[in-house]
């Protein structure tokens, strides 16, 4: 590699905000959960979110709930409703500057929810239909179908991307 592009590399790693394999950094986690304790939602059926994010030390803390329902995604250009077009209720329409976000709102193949979880690394819910699946993998967003208590799955999680990021073996997880 010659010093131009390993300069560039070296730039894009140490920006704040840049999506690298460094294990320092930390990273947004979805949960779809109806009590804050179980993982016990579908990615359909659920109607909010729980983020957390992971910290250097290897734990994670609470950082919000999303609802479905007239809230801004995460990048702040679409407005996602929990109402279909005509009102009824349904996956929801994407409104606002974005109105054209794809795969998703009116007439779109995928629910808006995947812009509540846009900012993400990855999302934990009971099940996941196929084309969300695609969705979120195009979007670079993992997704594992969980059933069970939501720190454990978590711990597990962070466990998990760690060996992943550090080019550690899986055996044994």
């Amino acid at each position: 590699m010659n010093r131009a592009a390993t300069a560039i590399l070296l730039y894009f790693l140490t920006v704040p905000g840049n999506r690298g394999k460094d294990s320092t950094m930390g990273y947004r986690i979805a949960v779809a959960s109806s009590d804050g304790v179980n993982i016990d939602r579908g990615f359909k059926d659920t109607e909010k979110f729980i983020i957390y994010e992971t910290d250097n030390e290897g734990g994670y803390f609470y950082v919000s709930e999303r609802f479905m329902g007239a809230v801004t995604s995460p990048d702040g250009n679409a407005t996602v409703s929990s109402a279909g077009c005509d009102g009824s209720s349904g996956m929801g329409c994407c409104q606002g500057e974005d109105s054209v976000h794809p795969g998703t709102g009116c007439g779109g193949k995928n629910s808006p929810k995947v812009l509540l979880v846009e900012d993400c690394r990855c999302v934990l819910s009971l099940n996941f239909g196929f084309g969300i699946q695609k969705k979120l993998s195009r979007m670079a967003i993992s997704v594992f179908d969980v059933d069970g208590k939501i720190d454990t799955a978590l711990r597990r999680l962070i466990e998990y991307y760690d060996r992943l990021d550090n080019h550690r073996s899986l055996r044994g997880m």
